[in-house]
């Protein structure tokens, strides 16, 4: 699969000089670059007609099953304590990345964007997973 790579907050310079960082995000880049047209249109026809006209499931399911495969967490709860489970979860997280796949409207950017930071930073609630 194409996609562009852009850093937030100056990661793209704490990936390049950081082994075990590194090591993490080319798994990731990997798992992208491993879906390819043939791949998104076999699960978009698998799925029958009813499926409607957007790729946007294959393409989760596809990312998905490529990121659990190389033992990522899935639908990771960002709060450890029961009360926050719902609806404070990152799609995928592994070491000390988080990631956030979406295709939603403009108004869950800032949603999608603070879900990694709040794992990442500290927090008075104590997180299931510590990111970076």
């Amino acid at each position: 699969m194409n996609f562009i790579e852009l850093s937030h907050r100056h990661a793209d310079a704490v990936i390049a000089y950081n082994v075990k960082y590194n090591k993490i995000y080319n798994e990731l880049k990997l798992a992208l670059n491993s879906i390819s047209e043939e791949n998104l249109a076999d699960d978009f026809y698998s799925m029958g007609l009813r499926r409607g006209k957007s790729l946007t499931k294959s393409i989760n399911r596809l990312i998905k099953e490529r990121l659990v495969d190389a033992q990522w967490l899935s639908e990771v709860a960002i709060f450890k304590p029961d009360q926050y489970k719902h609806p404070w979860r990152l799609d995928f997280a592994k070491g000390p990345f988080s990631v956030e796949v979406a295709f939603n409207h403009g108004e869950a950017t800032a949603w999608n964007l603070m879900k990694p930071v709040i794992a990442s930073e500290i927090n008075h609630v104590e997180t299931a997973v510590n990111t970076e």
